[in-house]
């Protein structure tokens, strides 16, 4: 007699590793003419890594592959990184290898990452920062809900509004008053808020909006986005795009580096790299610069808010000034750090440095004058920008990554996952605060094992005068250093110049 439950199949358990390795052979499809060939002949040495079976299963509450994506993206980061070590270090078979585990902390950098101890949870860690948020859009819970996805006149339509870094105007353009100090309760903040965008049709919120120059957008499923001429001209888009602004300055190559015991071998040692932008997206940019040995200085406005906590993650390995682009001493001074610069990195809205005189056109003028080019990288919230025709409609639009969240569907695919069940109390207006609570409770009671301490490094920061800790990097790559030569920081702490930089070795080794 044969057991019925000896005939019935069981499906396999996932992957993770399987789906990396898939999702990196989809990118480099993907991105066949926009890099060189060398780096994608680097490809066969990457390889994913998981300790134990535990750590090869998802762990993120999430239908969508991120975990795997982004595993993907930072193999390729490697292979652009081995290319680029090949040229100053000479040729090498070097493995190039990303850890799983880590690759989760990465994506919980915001919310693992600690100042003296304390996460961006803890009401303490006020105490340990310098506060940028000038107009209390983060402080103060009713105005930080102005950043929040509510559902409209039409009760099958959802639209996210987002006040950012400056709430009043968004507060005001719904009828409610900019600040409002009976409101303290998270749920009487949401529905109070909730009650005012219902009153109005996306037609005009979005009208709204356009007049405000403020971000927000309705939130679409994936297949009514691809609908769309925007979304069209993305599907038409590699993940990147690498094109010319000029091609009368000659190529200038990377120095070939002799092997030096005392300096640690990175492959951007010496890239002078200008990043202007704020809060998480474009500062990851130049954080991950930073951990191959670019020296990268962020420049912020004095006068421009970001949000105090997560320059603890992202000014890691920088030094940051602050310098008035609209002020003539401090124009002179930033444009004596352009002259020698190499990559710059723009992470404001769409047209806002062109203003100022140093958009795209403005710096491939410059690098004909000077005869070397620059790396101009446009990190925007919608896409097309500079690459797309006038069918990428929405490509001169504000926004974070909460509205391209919502625009591209990513919002309506998101759900609950073999979690806990207190994640599937969540409802739509719950904030980005209460779903990464809830998300980093569920997954801690299931996956203790990425909090091992042994993933964190950890350093003393003059800039906060504390202990920083953050997530080891994810990515190694054979006999070149991938990590960080100094702590992290605030914004403004540092003189606004390419000299004099300090290093810490034992950082960099440490990780």
């Amino acid at each position: 007699m044969v057991s019925l439950c000896s005939c019935v199949a069981t499906e396999p358990a996932y992957s993770l590793r399987t789906g990396a390795y898939a999702a990196l052979a989809a990118l480099v499809a993907a991105c066949q003419t926009e890099l060189p060939r060398d780096a994608f002949r680097q490809v066969r040495k990457a390889s994913f890594v998981s300790p134990s079976s535990k750590g090869d299963r998802p762990v993120f509450p999430c239908p969508l592959k991120e975990h795997e994506v982004v595993a993907a993206l930072k193999a390729l980061e490697g292979c652009v990184a081995s290319t680029i070590a090949d040229l100053r270090f000479g040729s090498s078979s070097r493995a190039i290898t990303v850890d799983m585990r880590k690759v989760a902390g990465f994506l919980m950098s915001s919310y693992i990452t600690t100042v003296d101890g304390f996460t961006k949870a803890d009401p303490k860690v006020s105490e340990k920062l310098i506060d940028t948020d000038y107009n209390q859009a983060q402080s103060i819970l009713y105005r930080r809900l102005s950043a929040n996805l509510y559902r409209t006149k039409n009760p099958q339509e959802f639209y996210h509004i987002h006040g950012s870094l400056e709430a009043s105007r968004t507060l005001n353009m719904i009828g409610l008053p900019a600040f409002n100090p009976r409101l303290t309760d998270y749920r009487s903040c949401i529905d109070t808020i909730e009650r005012a965008v219902q009153k109005f049709t996306v037609v005009e919120l979005e009208e709204m909006n356009q007049r405000e120059r403020q971000a927000g957008v309705l939130a679409l499923q994936l297949d009514r986005f691809l609908q769309t001429p925007h979304g069209q001209a993305m599907a038409g888009l590699p993940p990147f795009t690498v094109r010319a602004l000029e091609t009368s300055t000659p190529p200038i190559p990377f120095t070939r580096t002799a092997p030096d015991p005392s300096s640690p071998r990175q492959c951007l040692r010496g890239i002078r790299v200008l990043e202007l932008c704020r809060v998480i997206a474009g500062p990851t940019i130049g954080r991950s610069l930073a951990a191959h040995g670019a020296d990268v200085l962020k420049v912020t406005s004095p006068s421009l808010p970001d949000v105090p906590f997560f320059q603890v993650d992202v000014n890691a390995g920088k030094h940051t000034t602050a310098l008035d682009l609209r002020n003539p001493h401090d124009r002179s001074i930033f444009e004596s750090l352009l002259a020698s610069a190499d990559v710059l990195i723009d992470g404001y809205r769409p047209g806002s440095l062109e203003k100022l005189g140093y958009g795209a056109a403005n710096l491939a003028a410059l690098a004909r004058h000077r005869g070397k080019g620059f790396v101009y990288v446009a990190e925007d919230c919608f896409g097309g920008t500079g690459v797309a025709g006038p069918e990428a409609e929405w490509a001169h639009r504000p926004g974070w990554q909460q509205i391209a969240d919502c625009v591209t569907g990513v919002a309506w695919e998101q759900g609950p996952k073999q979690h806990n069940s207190a994640f599937f109390d969540l409802r739509h207006s719950d904030s980005v605060d209460e779903v990464g609570k809830r998300a980093l409770q569920s997954i801690k009671s299931l996956h203790p094992e990425l909090f091992d301490p042994d993933l964190t490094q950890s350093a003393w920061s003059e800039g906060y005068a504390a202990e920083v800790r953050w997530p080891r990097e994810a990515l190694e790559i054979e006999g070149v250093a991938v990590g960080y030569l100094r702590a992290t920081r605030p914004n403004g702490f540092d003189a606004p110049t390419w000299d004099g930089w300090e290093e810490d070795r034992d950082i960099l080794a440490a990780g």
